[in-house]
Order: structure tokens, then sequence, then C-alpha cells
């Protein structure tokens, strides 16, 4: 994301200063990320620990029955 890009986007979320701070701090400092990699592992981690086990459909029969 170029700086310009990153202004636009902070603006159209109102982002407050605490956040825009936060994004600089990523962007500019932190020369060893690799976002690619950050992507990777976040679609990962909400793979496996993002879903929530939903609970078992009854069939219709069954909720007719108050089973």
């Amino acid at each position: 994301m170029t700086p310009i890009q990153r202004t636009c986007y902070l603006d159209a979320w109102e982002a407050s200063p605490e956040w825009r701070e936060a994004i600089a701090f990523v962007f500019e400092t932190l020369s060893d990320l690799d976002l690619d990699q950050d992507a990777k592992a976040s679609e990962a981690y909400l793979r496996d620990h993002g879903k929530r086990p939903r609970k078992k459909k009854r069939s219709f029969l069954s909720w007719l029955l108050k089973r």
C-alpha cells in the first residue's frame, strides 16, 4: 500500500490518531515484515480457530414432534 493509498484508506474509515500511528509504524518501521507470509498465517489461524462449532440442525420431523 502506498502512503497515499494508506491515507485514503484511513480517512475513509475515519481512523483515530492512534490507529494512524500504529499503521505508520507497521509499514514504515518494520522493514523485515513479510506481508504475504503474515496474510497466510492469518488465514491459517482463522481457518483453524475462527470457526465456531455450529449447532446441528434438527430435522423437520424432530422439530414438529419437539424431540
